[in-house]
């Protein structure tokens, strides 16, 4: 490792002041590159092996030629060395290990959990979730659409209706964009026949004192086709399948 400038320690053998195991876990999580020995078959390292897998870490693998790599680790590359004189002063292996740290370095020390796809690294901060009580906590209409238009890959909505996205004029220009580009939009709504469903209606509902719903929105209709007593009117509109189309009131 003096060649690649890495500098190498033992997470247990660290004289600070504290937990061992607290230590060695945030050494694990925090530095680039991980090395496991394999080879005594000590069971902590087969258990900061599977940690440092679940946090995304580097791991180069390395064991004795001759012993069996447990099966679930089989796939995995590594080192496999010996003792002998001749290949020790080779540097045989010291070359294995200096290319395998040169692609990770090349990757920029980036790898994937592998027990899964789209798995949040352990420890990551990636992870974190902030809830907010109201829509309107997050920011404004330009926030949330800004949301929308960073999607690449998923864009996930769900709520009893979707009506609160009806009020922005982009909305549905941008989705049919985004599915265009291959990204998977999922709409998650409330099932008519949830038992909940009835607990969350109003007997009357007025849109910034509008008495109007337009039939081109699926979630007010659903809402006035539910509650039978509800006194608004409908006018229709042209939508287009699977998207509401905002009104011109809520579009100011």
């Amino acid at each position: 490792m003096d060649q690649l400038g890495i500098h190498v320690y033992r997470a247990d053998h660290s004289q600070q002041i504290g937990r061992i195991t607290e230590q060695m876990f945030n050494s694990i999580q925090e530095e680039d590159l991980c090395v496991a020995i394999l080879t005594f078959f000590n069971p902590n390292v087969f258990y900061e092996l599977a940690v440092a897998q679940c946090a995304a870490r580097p791991v180069i693998i390395l064991i004795e030629k001759g012993q069996t790599i447990p099966f679930d680790i089989r796939d995995l590359r590594a080192v496999e060395y010996d003792l002998r004189p001749r290949p020790l002063r080779d540097k045989v292996y010291v070359k294995q290990i200096v290319d395998l740290v040169r692609n990770l370095e090349a990757a920029q020390w980036s790898v994937q959990v592998p027990f899964g796809k789209n798995l949040t690294p352990l420890g990551s901060k990636q992870g974190h979730l902030r809830l907010y009580d109201k829509l309107e906590g997050y920011g404004t209409s330009e926030r949330w659409m800004s949301l929308v238009c960073k999607a690449t890959k998923t864009f996930d909505l769900s709520g009893i209706s979707l009506r609160w996205w009806t009020k922005f004029v982009e909305f549905r220009t941008t989705l049919l964009q985004k599915a265009a580009q291959v990204c998977k939009i999922r709409c998650l709504l409330m099932h008519p026949d949830n038992p909940a469903l009835p607990q969350l209606m109003h007997s009357s509902i007025n849109i910034r004192g509008a008495q109007t719903l337009d039939h081109g929105d699926p979630g007010c209709l659903f809402f006035v086709q539910r509650n039978g007593s509800s006194p608004l009117q409908h006018r229709s509109a042209p939508t287009t399948p699977g998207l509401p189309e905002p009104s011109d009131r809520e579009n100011g």
